[in-house]
């Protein structure tokens, strides 16, 4: 009685800790998913207000809400009529780069002049990105490309909101262009020269007057007919006046424009042209200088520090803004989910370190300890060469920044560039001398500059005063900080340039100041010379990622080869125990099918490119070398699957022995053959190759059937782990070889390479010659009637061909969407490995647990639930993160997936009536067929569009799955007197 109940508190204990164990999985899953989805709240202290940094720009709707963009445009902030924050949104790929101006619609919905800087200050592309009033809608309304890198002023000057949408002012050779969101042009304000004289426009919609400032310190207004008048001149007074930034308010009937000369805000009537400044009641250099101004909605202005607001005339600038109850709820569930993520890790990392030093086996240790090892040394060799990487990159730029600095400064007139002290200086002949003697450095062909910017300051009228920007935009821009203390000062005194990094409201960048000196050898300027940081960083990022992958591969392979190594020894050891007879370890077989994929794979890299070059300097009948290219590709995949289905009569009419003494040669001969640059021969060597291997792969795989059920499971789990790390490492060290020497060379070493095969097969697949000619005695069924059979024809249309069509997600799509995401070819082939590093260390333990639980078809299911699950992923993230996520969910499913179809197809009753050598033949088939056919499907899914294609797929996948495990009943088999399914 007692036995009896320990018994069932074990499994309810163990029913228990499963039940946990999958909660606190999917917890984990979730609590990844929500960090990821809520990256902007990161590290976001919930019980504090927020302070607003980098202001570049600000808008309120009609009921008072607030939208700010801050971080030098990254950031986008909405503030509730409450004022608290409700919404935080990042910039990104998918949503906007460089916010600089912004509106909002009656509806709420805000409006992004979005801009995208190529190198420089060269403008790649600038658009206009709307925001749902709920922040859950992004969309990209217009997009102008300029790819020519020629372009250094936006041409998008003046957003102008309507009920549901928005409207922009679009500069243009004929004037400033009305036009609606789809490029539809509304109405022409002619204005003259509006390409290089229009600095920023506004437009009254009720009486279709636009407002505009000019580049030479005017204000004024313009109609559809092309009628111009001036509201205000910076040449008619003496306070230095720098009309910036220019809104028209409705509310107010007024326009206000930004002046930052004066520090302070120009208000405008535009009914009696009546001007009044507005400005803070502080001390000159105390005011903060107000950079945007924005009155569709009553009059809000942005600062580099904060948010003005204007009551009465009179200015109050806000610093910070309380979270809204929503957003620190978020904010504290994500230190939650942090938290938890950081726990979890931990606990798996010391359960793991305890399963291996208490319950591993010997193999599994060693594996685990050289993983270990090769991540160590990875973690070495990178964290040694990444410093580096940061002190060299800039070093470097610094250089080209000093040298830009030192020929610009030679030929800049100095008595022209003294001269500027005002914005009307804009159009005058010594404004034109200086940008002459700029452009000349920075605007020429040469790549030494074209991603630095330039600028010039002069202390006017006690002010550091930018007097020309290679933007080319202002005569003069007075800077928000005094000269007394300043850099400014020491360098003019000093004569001695410095260096910079630093963040602004512009953004983020690394530059040199240095002195310009008159003919006397006095310091009378200041030349800026710099880039952004944020492009750097990338460069930086990119080249350190670049060498994390380049370093994770190399030690990855080295790993791939040492494990498979050890099972050889392994397997040779229990070879020589059993005096070199008998059944073949399933470890020896597993090294020959690492060998075949190995060194089938080693030239997959490049190959398709040297049949096409090859192709052009043979007489191919009129056959375009693209099309002849694929010729040899297809006659190895074509001869492999023939001999797949026909090796067992191969092999049974000459033996075992000269079956594969054939065999091997073929396979050796196919790379011989494929030295020679003839298209025709590399052909006939390739499927020469084919016929080789498929006769190998199929001996291999009638061997393992044949073999008791623990090393059934094995060898099949061996087979599939194998194959994935010789794929994986022939492509890479494949990739690696052809950078030093040639394609012919590289072909020449694989073929040396082959006889390696020769050595295996003699050695070791000989003494199976009666195994296999026991076949020979089988029913006579035909394919069609095995087929035919109802678990076999589940088998094969309901599972292996949709699961092995899904495979080709990674073959094909994978390298398409991967690139249009932004990774390079070299990085998707190195994330491959990914899959690879999965298979190899799950495969063992998880296809030990589905064979030794007798759950062989459950675990079909689920492997075909995961490539559903994978295919989810990349539907509803569809960036760079989804891909990788789907890599790891793949190649688990792999792991596990591709030896139980294998063990699940070899022990039902049919397939050994039927035959093993003729059965594994058709699994061939069937799997070369689906293969062929996951190219096709998976274009479908790019012609119909990624997130509705994949659903299908899915979908299509979940359901035969689903019809497979109900309807597929597998052969019963008795363990400790109970029966269970297979």
């Amino acid at each position: 009685m007692k036995s009896t109940v320990r018994t069932t508190e074990e499994k309810n204990l163990k029913v228990g800790v499963m039940i946990i164990s999958i909660v606190a999985l999917v917890l984990f899953l979730l609590g990844l998913l929500y960090i990821y989805s809520f990256n902007n709240l990161w590290f976001m202290n919930p019980t504090a207000p927020k302070a607003i940094e980098n202001v570049v720009y600000a808008a309120s709707s009609s009921d008072g809400e607030v939208v700010v963009l801050e971080q030098a445009g990254t950031k986008y902030i909405r503030i509730g009529s409450d004022g608290t924050i409700t919404q935080i949104l990042k910039s990104s790929e998918d949503t906007f780069v460089s916010g600089k101006r912004m509106t909002m619609d009656e509806e709420g919905n805000s409006y992004i002049h979005d801009v995208r800087v190529s190198r420089g200050v060269r403008v790649g592309s600038e658009g206009i990105v709307k925001i749902s009033s709920d922040g859950r809608n992004i969309e990209y309304l217009d997009d102008y490309e300029y790819p020519d890198n020629d372009v250094i002023r936006v041409r998008i000057v003046g957003l102008v909101p309507k009920e549901d949408t928005v409207n922009y002012l679009y500069r243009t050779e004929q004037g400033i262009q009305l036009r609606e969101a789809g490029r539809t042009d509304v109405m022409l304000f002619p204005v003259k020269d509006a390409m290089r004289n229009v600095c920023q426009a506004t437009l009254d919609q009720e009486r279709e007057i636009m407002y505009f400032t000019t580049s030479d310190g005017k204000v004024k207004k313009c109609d559809t007919k092309g009628n111009e008048a001036t509201l205000y001149d910076e040449a008619g007074t003496d306070s230095h006046s720098t009309p910036r930034d220019i809104s028209y308010s409705p509310q107010d009937n007024c326009i206000y424009v930004a002046d930052i000369g004066q520090r302070g805000v120009l208000k405008i009537d535009v009914d009696t042209g009546d001007v009044k400044l507005i400005e803070d009641e502080a001390d000159f250099y105390d005011r903060e200088i107000v950079y945007g101004v924005n009155g569709d909605n009553g009059f809000i202005g942005a600062t580099s520090y904060g948010v003005t607001y204007i009551n009465d005339d009179v200015p109050e600038t806000v610093y910070e803004y309380d979270l809204s109850i929503g957003i620190k709820v978020l904010c504290a569930i994500n230190w939650i989910c942090f938290a938890y993520v950081a726990l979890a890790l931990l606990f798996v990392i010391g359960y793991g370190l305890y399963y291996l030093l208490k319950k591993a086996g010997k193999y599994t240790k060693v594996i685990v300890f050289i993983a270990i090892g090769v991540a160590a040394l990875s973690v070495l060799i990178i964290g040694t060469l990444i410093p580096q990487f940061r002190t060299i990159l800039p070093e470097e730029v610094y250089q080209r920044e000093n040298l830009a600095s030192i020929l610009t400064t030679k030929r800049i007139p100095v008595e022209s560039l003294e001269k500027l002290d005002s914005a009307s200086d804009y159009n005058s002949a010594d404004y034109e001398a200086v940008r002459e003697a700029v452009e000349s450095v920075f605007m020429s062909d040469t790549e030494e500059s074209e991603d630095l910017y330039c600028s010039i300051y002069r202390i006017v009228h006690d002010q550091i005063t930018q007097v020309y920007a290679l933007e080319d935009s202002l005569a003069y821009y007075p800077m928000d900080w005094e000269v007394e203390g300043s850099d400014e000062e020491s360098i003019l005194n000093s004569g001695i340039g410095k260096r910079y990094q630093n963040r602004s409201s512009e953004g983020n960048f690394l530059f040199v100041l240095n002195p310009i000196f008159d003919d006397e050898g006095n310091a009378v300027a200041l030349i800026e010379v710099g880039t952004d940081m944020d492009s750097l960083e990338k460069v930086i990022t990119d080249s350190i990622i670049g060498l994390i992958i380049n370093v994770v591969a190399i030690m990855m392979v080295s790993m791939m080869v040492i494990v498979e190594l050890l099972y050889f020894n392994a397997g040779r050891e229990k070879y020589a125990e059993q005096g070199g007879t008998g059944t073949l370890p399933p470890e020896i077989a597993r090294m020959v099918v690492f060998l075949i994929f190995f060194l089938t794979n080693l030239t997959a890299a490049f190959f398709p490119l040297y049949a096409m070059d090859i192709a052009k300097t043979t007489f191919t009948f009129g056959i375009a070398p693209e099309v002849m290219a694929a010729i040899p590709i297809s006659a190895e995949v074509v001869a492999g699957a023939v001999f797949s289905v026909m090796g067992g009569r191969v092999i049974n009419f000459f033996g075992i022995k000269k079956g594969l003494f054939i065999s091997t040669i073929f396979f050796s001969a196919g790379f011989v053959f494929r030295i020679i640059p003839n298209i025709w021969i590399v052909t006939l060597g390739s499927a020469m190759l084919g016929a080789g291997w498929g006769v190998i792969l199929l001996a291999i795989n009638t061997i393992l059937a044949q073999m008791n059920d623990e090393d059934k499971e094995r060898g099949f789990t061996y087979y599939s782990t194998a194959a994935m790390s010789g794929i994986n490492a022939g492509v890479v060290f494949g990739g690696f070889l052809v950078q030093w020497i040639s394609h012919m060379a590289v072909f020449a070493i694989v073929a040396a390479l082959s006889l390696l095969m020769f050595a295996l097969t003699r050695k070791y697949l000989s003494a199976e010659d009666s195994t296999v000619e026991q076949e020979e005695v089988k029913t006579g069924m035909s394919a069609i009637t095995f087929i035919r059979k109802p678990r076999i024809f589940l088998y094969f249309i309901m599972l292996v061909v949709p699961v092995l069509i899904g495979g080709y997600f990674l073959n094909y799509m994978y390298p398409i969407i991967g690139f249009d995401y932004g990774l390079s070819e070299t990085n998707i082939g190195y994330s491959m490995l990914i899959s690879g590093a999965c298979v190899l260390i799950f495969a063992n333990p998880l296809t030990e647990l589905f064979s030794r639980k007798r759950l062989q078809k459950a675990g079909l299911f689920i492997s075909a639930v995961m490539y559903s699950a994978a295919f989810l992923v990349v539907a509803l993230m569809q960036n760079i993160p989804g891909l990788l996520i789907a890599i790891v969910i793949l190649g688990v499913a792999d792991s596990f997936g591709l030896p139980l179809q294998t063990v699940y197809y070899t022990e039902l009753p049919e397939t050994e009536e039927y035959g093993y050598d003729k059965a594994i033949g058709l699994y061939s088939l069937f799997e070369n067929a689906a293969q062929s056919i996951g190219p096709f499907v998976f274009s479908y899914v790019l012609l119909i569009g990624v997130q509705k294609g994949l659903m299908v797929v899915l979908t299509a996948t979940l359901i035969m799955a689903l019809i497979f495990l109900i309807f597929a009943r597998g052969k019963k088999v008795k363990t400790g007197g109970t029966t269970n399914e297979a």
